[in-house]
């Protein structure tokens, strides 16, 4: 006969055994999330830059326009 003690033992080795399992599945799902995370970063930087070089191509077409409205009509665009 097994005593409660041995049998206590093993079920607590057991368990410590399926925490380590479940600590190996949690760092490699963290890790594929930390790729992820970091992929996501390039991208949201890439569009970053994106968004940057498209507003200054907006900038100086506004300037583009206004210049040309500006020589059109003789007037300024601050003049009343």
């Amino acid at each position: 006969m097994v005593s409660d003690a041995a049998c206590r033992g093993d079920g607590l080795h057991a368990g410590f055994g399926i925490v380590k399992s479940d600590l190996g599945v949690l760092r490699l799902y963290v890790g594929r999330l930390d790729q992820k995370v970091g992929s996501l970063d390039a991208k949201v930087s890439s569009l970053a830059g994106e968004v940057r070089a498209l507003r200054e191509r907006a900038d100086r077409h506004q300037s583009q326009i206004v210049e040309l409205l500006t020589r059109l009509t003789g007037r300024s665009p601050g003049a009343s």
